[in-house]
C-alpha cells in the first residue's frame, strides 16, 4: 500500500513507513527497492525507516518493485516517490524575558512559558533542572510551587526544554527565595 506513503520528514526526525504488500492471487512475492537516499534503510518485509541528518537534506528517489512467483507468468508492480528532507527548526521560547526570579515562602510561584516552533511540529516540555518544591505541568508549559523557609538558604536553578523530533532549546535562570 503505497497511497499514504511519507514524502516528507525534517532532518533529525524518525522516518518510518511500512510498504503492505499482498499479491490478489496469493501468489508469493518478491521485494525490491532501488533508492539513493543514504540515510532510508529497507528491510525485506518493506519496511522504509532511518533518521535523516542535516547534510540529508534534499530529496532523493525511491523505486519499490514488487513482482510474483508464477513462473513464466510473472507480474511485477513498480512505485517510484521521492522524499523531500527539509529543515528542522528547533522549537523556541519566546517570553523568557519576563520570567520571574523571585518567589516568597508560602506563597505560589507560576510562570507560563510561551513556545512556538517555526515547522509547527508537536514537542515535549520538560524541567530537568528544578528544585523540590517547584513542579511542572507538560501540557501548558507551567512550572509552580510554593517554597517554604528552609528555602531561603540557596539560589534555585531551574532548566526548562522545548523539544521535538530532532531539536532541543533549553533555558536556564535562577529563583531566588525571600520571606
Amino acid at each position: 500500500n503505497t497511497d499514504n506513503i511519507i514524502q516528507s520528514i525534517h532532518h533529525g526526525c524518525q522516518y518510518s513507513y511500512d510498504v503492505n504488500w499482498a499479491d490478489p492471487d496469493g501468489d508469493g512475492v518478491d521485494f525490491q527497492e532501488s533508492e539513493s537516499i543514504g540515510w532510508l534503510n529497507v528491510n525485506d518485509y518493506g519496511v522504509l525507516s532511518g533518521t535523516p541528518a542535516y547534510s540529508d537534506i534534499g530529496t532523493g528517489s525511491v523505486l519499490l518493485t514488487i513482482t510474483d512467483d508464477r513462473p513464466n507468468a510473472s507480474l511485477a508492480t513498480e512505485h517510484i516517490f521521492a522524499i523531500t528532507v527539509d529543515q528542522n527548526y528547533a522549537p523556541q521560547f519566546d517570553n523568557t524575558a519576563s520570567v520571574d526570579s523571585t518567589a516568597t515562602v508560602g506563597s505560589q510561584y507560576s510562570f507560563q512559558f510561551g513556545i512556538n516552533d517555526a515547522n509547527v511540529d508537536d514537542f515535549v516540555f520538560t524541567v530537568p533542572t528544578r528544585p523540590s518544591w517547584l513542579g511542572f505541568n507538560a501540557t501548558n508549559y507551567t512550572i509552580s510551587g510554593t517554597p517554604q523557609p528552609s528555602d531561603t538558604t540557596a539560589t534555585h536553578n531551574v532548566t526548562v526544554q522545548a523539544a521535538d523530533c530532532g531539536e532541543v532549546t533549553s533555558f536556564s535562570f535562577s529563583i531566588v527565595v525571600t520571606n
